[in-house]
């Protein structure tokens, strides 16, 4: 299953992220995919947002330091948010880190680009990729449970039923 939505504002691609993120459990991982400058991050301050009380103006992109930590207010759980832009290929020290961190059952984990490497690190996860369209501030966003993970199919078909089913 996928679920396809359309958004014509960076704020409309926030709420949305608020949104997926207010349904996230602890333990979960998001991979977030799309072509530089799609909303990706934009995609990830919502999702942190509607994890928990925080201010998304402090969620920034962690290209050049690979992994970010935000502790939220409501919960309990750390928040990584990882970015895999700048890496041609992952390194054993690499590997050993980001497996630490994926594998947290009381985290939750945003990986930016995760189509390089994210599916050689965990064997399933919530994927969302951003893309551009034609207009300049819209965006396609599709939600979809890559590998195989019950767990991550009924996040999708919840989220589906109960939450982007009105977008």
């Amino acid at each position: 299953m996928c679920v396809r939505v359309q958004t014509t504002s960076p704020q409309e691609t926030l709420a949305l992220g608020r949104v997926i993120g207010a349904r996230l459990p602890q333990g979960t991982v998001v991979g977030l995919d799309g072509p530089l400058g799609a909303g990706k991050t934009w995609m990830a301050k919502g999702l942190v947002q509607g994890i928990g009380t925080f201010d998304p103006t402090l969620v920034k992109s962690p290209a050049y330091n690979l992994i970010h930590e935000y502790q939220v207010d409501s919960l309990t759980c750390t928040v990584y948010h990882i970015d895999f832009y700048r890496l041609d290929r992952l390194s054993l020290p690499d590997r050993l880190l980001f497996s630490e961190v994926l594998d947290r059952p009381d985290a939750i984990c945003l990986i930016e680009w995760a189509g390089k490497f994210l599916g050689d690190l965990v064997p399933a996860y919530l994927s969302i990729t951003v893309s551009k369209t034609e207009r300049p501030d819209a965006r396609v966003i599709h939600v979809r449970a890559a590998g195989d993970s019950p767990t991550y199919e009924s996040l999708l078909r919840d989220l589906h039923h109960d939450v982007l089913a009105p977008y």
